[in-house]
């Protein structure tokens, strides 16, 4: 049931100009492990498509991570806009499997932003030690999880105003496309999900070559 799922990323669009800011965390390795342990988790009712695959594509490809698409329970996956996928494993069958908690969480855009489920997984795995990547409106997940308190944060321009309204604790950046604080990472639009990943893995430092990017 957690084998990985043959997504491909072909299609790349070159970004626009814009800052990033720096202090990506290195990856350290944990319990012993050849390559980190990557979760990307869904929330069954509705999940942004591109947040959720982009990244499963680029990093599955890449082959420098065991690579996991998973969901808040068993069943398939819808997807916005359109698609259904069945997720490898439920958050609970992950956790049966690694628990020691993941390496890193990316977290997509999802409609049940406060779903409690998604929520406290996500806040214990910030407390094994992953770090939690909200991409693009993914960062309500993270906010409403405690997670971006006091920290710097970017997100999608729709949602910027009514997130800083709502989590006045957060420092929010204009005119960057992802910003690292500590172990929490969030992104803009749908875009930066694949161009956040390179930098990424760049700064990750495994030492498995060459890291297969895929083509324009």
């Amino acid at each position: 049931m957690m084998d990985n799922m043959a997504f491909n990323a072909e299609s790349i669009l070159t970004p626009q100009v814009v800052s990033t800011a720096s202090g990506i965390p290195a990856y350290a390795p944990r319990f012993n492990r050849a390559r980190p342990v990557v979760a990307i988790v869904a929330e069954n009712t509705f999940t942004e498509l591109t947040d959720y695959v982009i990244p499963y594509g680029v990093l599955s490809e890449s082959e420098v991570a065991q690579v996991f698409a998973i969901a808040t329970k068993a069943g398939p996956i819808q997807m916005f806009p359109a698609l259904r996928f069945e997720p490898q494993a439920t958050v609970s069958e992950f956790d049966s499997r690694f628990s020691e908690g993941a390496d890193y969480v990316v977290v997509p855009a999802v409609f049940h932003k406060k779903d409690p489920v998604l929520l406290e997984w996500i806040r214990a795995q910030a407390k094994k030690g992953a770090t939690i990547m909200g991409i693009c409106d993914g960062g309500w997940v993270l906010a409403n999880a405690g997670l971006l308190n006091g920290r710097k944060s970017v997100g999608h321009w729709f949602s910027f105003n009514d997130l800083a309204r709502k989590f006045p604790k957060t420092e929010r950046l204009r005119n960057t496309r992802y910003v690292a604080d500590g172990n929490v990472i969030t992104t803009t639009g749908v875009t930066a999900s694949t161009r956040y990943v390179w930098p990424w893995w760049r700064r990750s430092r495994v030492a498995i070559e060459p890291l297969h990017w895929p083509r324009v």
